[in-house]
């Protein structure tokens, strides 16, 4: 019987389904020759693929069977994961706890005669599976409520709940009202002011005193003269007819 040779085109490709969705799986592909380096082209091609637990003689933990169909070139491609089982589950790996191998065995003929092609080292890629069975991934329930946050003020010191860290408030007037945090604007005589220390500045225009009605202005006229009361000035309305007939001053 002919030895096969495989010839690994890549061992990558890891797609992983969170929240328990199934599959879990990743992509393996090689090209098959045989003894004399020849294509095995066009042509179903059986491997039954073993995970392995701590070398390329270790603990079998999963193991599965593929009838894929090479290429004109020989290539073929299957996902780990997705295969028929004859063993264990890709679920209940433990990715984490020890390295792991890929053991490669191969009938050329298409059947369950199976010969070993050699074990890799499965390396970086098929290891994001482990993040679903990382510790402290979730904290085990269906309920997003409790993964908020509490926003609290002791002080000056503003602190989240369920260890989100605090921080210092340096504009804080040590106590827990919010309104006495709030300015008052008054005016005596000309001064206008802000409380709890908002500062001042003088108005100007005043009369000295708290009547606001009599910073108003009125409007009259005598003969062409046009003046403002309360010292507002005066003005000459050079377009005039010398009555007090205000219509007979509108053109058309």
């Amino acid at each position: 019987m002919k030895k096969l040779i495989l010839s690994v085109a890549f061992l990558a490709g890891c797609f992983v389904t969170l929240l328990a969705q199934a599959p879990q799986s990743f992509k393996y592909q090689a090209v098959a020759r045989d003894a004399n380096g020849q294509i095995i082209k066009n042509q179903v091609v059986g491997l039954r693929l073993s995970i392995l637990e701590g070398g390329a003689s270790g603990t079998l933990e999963y193991q599965e069977t593929h009838h894929p169909v090479s290429s004109d070139i020989g290539v073929f491609s299957v996902n780990v994961g997705m295969g028929t089982v004859l063993s264990g589950s890709m679920g209940s790996i433990a990715w984490g706890s020890d390295e792991h191998w890929l053991r490669v065995e191969m009938d050329a003929s298409g059947g369950s005669t199976f010969q070993l092609m050699g074990a890799s080292q499965l390396l970086s890629v098929p290891y994001a599976l482990h993040a679903e069975t990382v510790a402290d991934n979730d904290d085990a329930d269906a309920d997003p409520a409790n993964e908020l946050q509490t926003i609290s003020k002791t002080g000056n010191t503003v602190t989240l709940s369920n260890g989100g860290g605090s921080f210092t408030d340096a504009v804080d007037d040590a106590d827990a009202s919010a309104t006495n945090e709030l300015q008052t604007i008054s005016k005596t005589g000309s001064t206008v002011t802000l409380s709890n220390g908002g500062g001042s500045f003088t108005d100007a225009v005043d009369d000295a005193d708290a009547n606001p009605t009599n910073e108003l202005q009125t409007i009259s006229k005598t003969g062409n003269t046009v003046t403002l009361s309360n010292g507002g000035g005066s003005f000459t309305d050079a377009v005039d007819d010398a009555d007090a007939n205000p219509t007979n001053e509108l053109q058309t």
